[in-house]
C-alpha cells in the first residue's frame, strides 16, 4: 500500500510541474518570435539608412561618385521599392515584410535625393551600388 501511495505523490507533483512549465514553454517561443521580427525590422530600417545616407554623400560629391554598402537581408522580406521624387513627393525606400505571425508591415525610409533603381529580395548578404547620376542616385547591386 506505501508503494502505491508514493507512486502516485511521484505522479502528481511530477504532472503539476509539467503543467507548470507548458505555459513558460509558450511565452518562450511567443517571445522568441517577437524578437526575431524585432531583429528583422532593425537590419531592415539600418539598410535603409545606410542606402539614404550613401545616396546623399554621393550625390553632394558629384556625377562620377559610387559608393558602396554590404547589407545583409533577413528572409521574410515580401518587397523592396525605390520611389522616385515627385514634385509633390519626396522619394522614399519601402521595405515591404512579413513577421512572424504572418502580419504584412512596411518600413518606410525617406530621401531629399531623387533614388531611382531596384533591389532583389532575396534573403542574405547583398552588395549595394550608390552611384551618382547628376539629378539623382541610382541604386542597384553588384
Amino acid at each position: 500500500m506505501k508503494k502505491g501511495q508514493v507512486s502516485i505523490e511521484f505522479l502528481a507533483v511530477f504532472s503539476f510541474a509539467f503543467l507548470m512549465l507548458i505555459p513558460l514553454i509558450i511565452i518562450f517561443f511567443d517571445q522568441t518570435n517577437e524578437i526575431q521580427d524585432a531583429v528583422a525590422e532593425s537590419q531592415l530600417k539600418n539598410v535603409g539608412i545606410k542606402i539614404k545616407d550613401k545616396a546623399e554623400i554621393v550625390y553632394y560629391s558629384g556625377e562620377p561618385s559610387k559608393a558602396t554598402i554590404e547589407a545583409d537581408f533577413p528572409d521574410n522580406i515580401v518587397s523592396i521599392v525605390i520611389l522616385p521624387a515627385t514634385p509633390t513627393k519626396a522619394s522614399a525606400i519601402i521595405f515591404g515584410y512579413r513577421g512572424r505571425k504572418n502580419k504584412y508591415d512596411t518600413i518606410v525610409v525617406p530621401s531629399l535625393i531623387n533614388l531611382t533603381g531596384n533591389l532583389s529580395i532575396n534573403s542574405g548578404y547583398h552588395i549595394i551600388q550608390v552611384t551618382s547620376q547628376g539629378g539623382g542616385v541610382l541604386v542597384t547591386e553588384s
